[in-house]
């Protein structure tokens, strides 16, 4: 949501992002972008994120975080802030509508320009709002849920839907080069423009939430099939639905035999920092939108692992549109063997192999262009002067 400073013609920017680090740094990274341009920005997270993040705000003198308190729920442990302490974030989701007065106080106190404080309806939503689509979190300021509600009243694509009907525009962190004909549909479908941000990457030690692995079984298939193709590994993870640790989860005796060569991890790691170390070569992903741009930005041969629904749509475009990734084949369940994933991953690591050159000589010509100099700038600059004729 943005608010135009009258004199200066700069912005005050509320971000809300969904709590999960995966999702709250992207909106950081926007933000750096946005206050490098003399834009304020007003930053509401937990105080866990903030802590995460302080290091990442490149301009305190414009970017502020502004605590906002998790509710309790019950079910939900205490002390819970963001998706990465629990194994499911359904009762977060919860959580997060039941913010809807510490919103609506903070933009009615906050949200000023030198004459007037911004107009709120009478149902409380701010009169002109922003959706913020693929790549930074399927959430309106405008669409915050007016009281609380059971564990099973909001379903995502209610969410979904609501969060379309009631924006004013789509802002996506993409650009034209790889997902033009989506946005184009996007906007002749709904009838609303769309914005696009660029890839709108961080600095390189920005941290990337782990992945989740829903059973136990899948768990060990997968690191399985990263001892099976006999090179080196890291792989981190959270511990699968139904075990504390990764220890716990791991198959009987696989530490012993990948000791010096393997290594699974529970915690956070730095993406972007491990994907540009020289001794990297392949980056097995499940293509949420972070890691779709680090992987395309990066020297790296790509093998993903989709499953859920918008990283099937990403692992597409990298697979069928662009031809620079490789997917791991699935059996008829949706499951895949610790051989499918070895398979993927050593046709793209040999030399030799026509599938693997193809996807390495496509990945490096979309590297070319995505950070050709300049290419980041403009979409922000083009952003923020679409939203300045959107907002005025």
């Amino acid at each position: 949501m943005a608010q135009p400073n009258q004199s200066s013609n700069n912005f005050h920017i509320a971000m809300f992002p969904w709590f999960a680090m995966g999702h709250i740094t992207p909106f950081l990274h926007l933000s750096n972008e946005l206050a490098a341009r003399g834009h304020r920005i007003s930053f509401l997270v937990p105080k866990k994120a903030q802590l995460e993040l302080q290091h990442l705000n490149l301009h305190p003198n414009l970017i502020s975080f502004h605590t906002i308190t998790v509710p309790h729920v019950e079910g939900l442990p205490e002390g819970t802030e963001i998706a990465s302490d629990i194994p499911t974030s359904m009762l977060l989701s919860i959580a997060l509508d039941l913010t809807r007065d510490q919103i609506q106080g903070f933009l009615k106190s906050s949200v000023v320009d030198h004459k007037n404080k911004i107009h709120l309806p009478p149902a409380g939503y701010p009169s002109s709002t922003i959706v913020l689509l693929r790549g930074y979190e399927v959430r309106s300021i405008s669409v915050i849920w007016k009281k609380p509600l059971g564990l099973n009243a909001i379903t995502l694509y209610q969410r979904w839907t609501a969060a379309v009907k009631e924006c004013d525009t789509f802002c996506i962190r993409t650009c034209r080069e790889v997902e033009g004909d989506f946005c184009d549909y996007l906007e002749a479908q709904h009838e609303k423009p769309v914005l696009l941000t660029g890839p709108v990457l961080g600095m390189e030690d920005s941290n990337t939430e782990e992945g989740t692995i829903r059973g136990e079984d899948q768990f060990q298939e997968l690191v399985l099939g990263f001892e099976l193709t006999g090179l080196p590994f890291f792989v981190a993870l959270k511990p699968p639905v139904g075990c504390a640790t990764i220890e716990e989860a791991l198959p009987h005796g696989f530490e012993e035999r990948v000791k010096g060569r393997g290594v699974v991890f529970g915690g956070w790691v730095q993406q972007p920092m491990i994907l540009s170390h020289i001794s990297v070569g392949c980056f097995v992903s499940h293509c949420g939108f972070g890691s779709m741009w680090e992987s395309l930005l990066s020297d790296n041969q790509i093998v993903l692992v989709p499953h859920l629904t918008d990283q099937i749509l990403n692992t597409k475009i990298l697979v069928k549109e662009l031809k620079i990734a490789v997917e791991v084949e699935r059996e008829e369940n949706g499951w895949f063997s610790k051989e499918s994933l070895s398979k993927a991953i050593t046709t793209v690591m040999d030399k030799d192999n026509e599938v693997g050159f193809m996807v390495k000589k496509n990945h490096a010509k979309w590297r070319e262009t995505l950070s050709t100099p300049g290419f980041m700038d403009g979409y922000i600059d083009s952003f923020v002067q679409k939203l300045r004729e959107l907002v005025n």
